[in-house]
């Protein structure tokens, strides 16, 4: 062999015993190899498990957003507000106000239907009525009431019944003395009353215009869930036929408006407030500075009652900024994806007169850092809730008060690298060969000496 060949050998890091040295196997041997197999794959399995997973961390630093607009989505389900009555206001601490928001919101109305809130309950609809008319017999005597009114204003609940079980029909206007829509509609509705009453009717249904004023006979109101001034109802006797009227208000159509229910025989729901409930859907741009949405009771044609306007709502969904893709959203922990939502599902309800629940929301920019992902920039909320008290003359309002944190979040996730993991991979076997073999080795020693001992060791 040359000097060069003998350099070479002294490199070798795998020498090879000659087989004539080997020891002869044993069972213990064989036991110990194969516990050795087990523990290396058993670790492998683990090590390949923690190599595809991916570790989140979380780092706080001073927010840089320079963001003009915040996108504000929301689904929500006012349970006792009309959606005609619900108003959605937008204001910020610049000052800008946007009042009754109606672009990318959608309403959905809700109705009761045997204690159960339904969406959009389809009534079958009324179809228009020929207005001639060809009497055969003379109306009976005009009824006018102690004023000499043709639009009966009724006195107490007795009074209120008493001309529901006399009457067919009867087109009630629920109505305040200080609601200036009613003052306003006071002689259009005399008028229609009267040219009403002038009217001859070809088959014997006896129908009316009424009034009751529900300043002095809540109650009444009360029990038709009347939230707003003037409301005028069509009642079948002492049944309600909905939904209200919203029509003009003028005197010709509010006398067409109760000769439909005088000539077709209209279907209506017992047990059934049309338009109880409102869901709320869509979203807001705003600017990116504190600031609060709020739902309110308004309308432009009626004065809404302050005892009546009942705030109560669910929360279905509440996020700010863009939505994530469902694929990203579920790589997150269980409590990023609860901070992005912390609202969902949550009921709020005003038990008492003259409260709304009102929720302080703070908005925290938080950056998502997912591998082989572009980043991606969302809002984590903590929020604070309360039923607020109002003054008796104010109508109530539920407000969602929202503030932008100085700090942010980056989230990020990071896989553990293919070298890593191979190093891991060798650094189990090796250890998990070296481990056994030391093992091995010490119950070997252990009883050689025993069999010395006993003598037995030849």
């Amino acid at each position: 062999m040359t000097d060069i060949g003998k350099v070479v050998k002294n490199w070798d890091l795998f020498r090879r015993i000659d087989e004539g040295y080997l020891v002869s196997a044993t069972t213990r041997g064989a036991s110990f190899s194969v516990l050795a197999y087990i523990l290396m794959v058993a670790l492998a399995i683990f090590e390949f498990s923690e190599y595809i997973s991916s570790e989140t961390t979380a780092t706080v630093v001073m927010d840089g957003n320079q963001d003009k607009t915040l996108v504000i989505r929301f689904n929500i389900t006012m349970l006792d507000l009309p959606c005609k009555f619900s108003s959605v206001d937008v204001y910020d601490v610049f000052g800008v106000s946007k009042q009754n928001i109606t672009s990318h919101i959608k309403k959905t109305r809700i109705h009761l239907v045997d204690g159960k809130l339904k969406e959009e309950l389809h009534l079958d609809k009324i179809t228009e009525v020929d207005a001639a008319d060809t009497p055969t017999e003379e109306p009976p005597e005009i009824e006018v009431d102690e004023d000499g009114h043709h639009a009966l204003d009724l006195r107490g609940e007795e009074g209120f019944n008493e001309e529901l079980r006399s009457h067919d029909y009867t087109l009630m206007n629920f109505y305040t003395p200080w609601c200036k829509w009613c003052k306003k509609l006071a002689p259009v509705y005399e008028q229609a009353a009267d040219d009403f009453d002038k009217i001859k009717f070809t088959h014997k249904i006896r129908s009316k215009f009424a009034s009751i004023n529900c300043e002095k006979y809540a109650t009444v109101c009360e029990k038709f869930k009347i939230k707003a001034y003037p409301t005028l109802l069509i009642f079948n006797n002492d049944k309600p036929i909905y939904p209200v009227f919203a029509g003009d208000r003028t005197a010709e159509a509010l006398v067409q408006y109760l000769k439909k229910a005088v000539y077709e025989k209209e279907k209506h729901m017992p047990n059934t407030f049309h338009d109880q409930a409102c869901r709320i859907a869509g979203y807001l741009n705003v600017a990116r500075v504190p600031g609060n949405f709020h739902v309110e009771a308004r309308s432009s044609k009626h004065d809404l009652s302050p005892t009546m306007a009942n705030l109560s709502h669910v929360v279905h969904h509440l996020q700010f900024g863009e939505m994530l893709d469902s694929a990203l959203l579920s790589k997150l922990p269980l409590k990023h994806q609860f901070l992005m939502r912390p609202l969902k599902g949550r009921k709020f309800i005003a038990e008492k007169l003259h409260s709304a629940p009102q929720h302080y929301v703070k908005v925290v920019t938080t950056l998502y850092e997912f591998p082989r992902e572009p980043e991606i920039k969302a809002y984590q909320l903590a929020t604070q809730n309360r039923i607020a008290d109002y003054p008796e003359d104010e109508v109530p309002e539920a407000k969602f008060s929202y503030d932008l944190s100085p700090i942010s979040v980056i989230v990020s996730q990071r896989g553990k690298p293919f070298y890593s993991f191979l190093t891991s991979l060798f650094a189990i076997i090796g250890g998990t060969f070296t481990v056994i073999s030391l093992i091995n080795g010490v119950v070997d020693t252990v009883n050689v000496r025993v069999k010395r001992s006993l003598g037995k060791l030849h």
